[in-house]
């Protein structure tokens, strides 16, 4: 097995970020595909966006797939917990503390038009106090303690500038898994993207 280098490590161009919704979640599954669509069609975000998949048939997975040039946006139902999930693939430059906050600030920015647009009928409240935190290259970043000790502090650092204080981070999933991380604001802390270091594109 071929060891990942520090490089691969924090230099990561698979990242996604994951919140889930505040339970009960009673909205239509046809309402997050027209929420997507009107993405599109009105420009909602500022990047290139393709097509909107329906994957209802999947379960446990992502049911609705908002496919971009540079990142897909899901409503995903990963592991029982149905939420919003931005997974970068590609554009990712900087260091990892810069490509961190670049996700985070993605799915914090769809989070937050999900909440209230129209489509939805503010039918959605999106659970800041906790978040997942993936690296989805198990070559370059396995799900292993050596990650974890690279990842940690910088994931750490960013985490503690959105949610006001330093939070808690497990490690998840097993070594066949994508490299995992639950962050956990601590006393009830709900993540908020600074203004300031907020960047989309």
């Amino acid at each position: 097995m071929i060891e990942p280098t520090h490089a691969s490590i924090m230099e990561p161009q698979r990242i996604s970020v994951k919140f889930a919704f505040v339970p009960p979640v009673n909205v239509p599954h046809a309402s997050f595909i027209l929420f997507f669509h009107r993405v599109i069609q009105d420009k909602l975000l500022p990047e290139t966006l393709i097509d909107v998949a329906d994957y209802s048939h999947v379960h446990n997975g992502p049911s609705v797939l908002l496919i971009g040039h540079e990142a897909h946006y899901s409503i995903d139902a990963t592991n029982g917990q149905i939420g919003l999930k931005c997974a970068v693939k590609r554009g990712l430059t900087g260091s990892l503390d810069e490509r961190i906050r670049r996700t985070f600030d993605k799915t914090l920015h769809l989070a937050n038009l999900l909440t209230k647009h129209e489509s939805l009928a503010g039918g959605i409240q999106v659970n800041t106090k906790s978040a997942w935190f993936s690296i989805e290259d198990r070559l370059a970043a396995p799900n292993t303690d050596l990650t974890f000790s690279h990842v940690a502090p910088v994931l750490a650092s960013v985490a503690t500038r959105y949610w006001g204080s330093q939070p808690v981070l497990s490690r998840l999933g097993t070594a066949k898994e994508t490299f995992q991380v639950d962050i956990s604001g601590a006393d009830g802390s709900e993540c908020r993207a600074p203004t300031r270091t907020l960047r989309l594109v």
